[in-house]
């Protein structure tokens, strides 16, 4: 997906309309393949990642220990149905950070960024932690150090959010 995000970026370059700036703002599993961009050194100009990570193993298996009940109910809830089972089988028949996992992985890329990028995850969302992980391996070995923010606020993965806000402060 990395390369697929590579040549749309080409692709908008040479569009008439193409006025030298690009930002990415992308969710949830779009967010995961966007950091396959900045693993490749595509140039953007910022992004917005929204409830996403750019780790994935540790969010699945903490400490070495799939998270059955949590991972089955939110692949069978964001995951087209003809793919669920596709997909769980995937993650399960990688129980190790093997090549699988550690081609979706940010760290050891974090010097390839060097424009602003702001992370917003939810308390509760199952990516929380690779959110704020993510973050703070941009903000601590980024070309663009200390440019980085992160909201978090008290929902989980994918809700309604604007229901918690007045319609005034939030749009959508």
């Amino acid at each position: 997906e990395g390369s697929d995000g590579k040549e749309t970026i080409e692709w908008i370059q040479q569009q008439h309309w193409y006025n030298g700036e690009i930002y990415t703002v992308v969710a949830s599993a779009d967010g995961m393949a966007a950091f396959l961009m900045a693993r490749e050194n595509i140039p953007i100009n910022g992004s917005l990642y929204v409830l996403s990570t750019g780790i994935g193993y540790e969010m699945f298996y903490p400490g070495g220990a799939y998270r059955k009940g949590l991972i089955d109910n939110w692949v069978d809830e964001t995951v087209r149905t003809e793919d669920v089972e596709k997909t769980l089988s995937a993650m399960r028949n990688h129980d190790t950070f093997d090549e699988w996992w550690k081609d979706i992985d940010i760290r050891g890329f974090y010097q390839n960024i060097h424009y602003p990028t702001v992370f917003y995850s939810g308390w509760y969302d199952i990516l929380s932690m690779g959110s704020i992980i993510t973050f703070d391996g941009y903000q601590k070995e980024s070309l663009s150090v200390n440019s980085h923010y992160i909201v978090i606020d008290p929902c989980g993965h994918c809700q309604k959010v604007a229901d918690y806000y007045s319609s005034d402060l939030v749009e959508g």
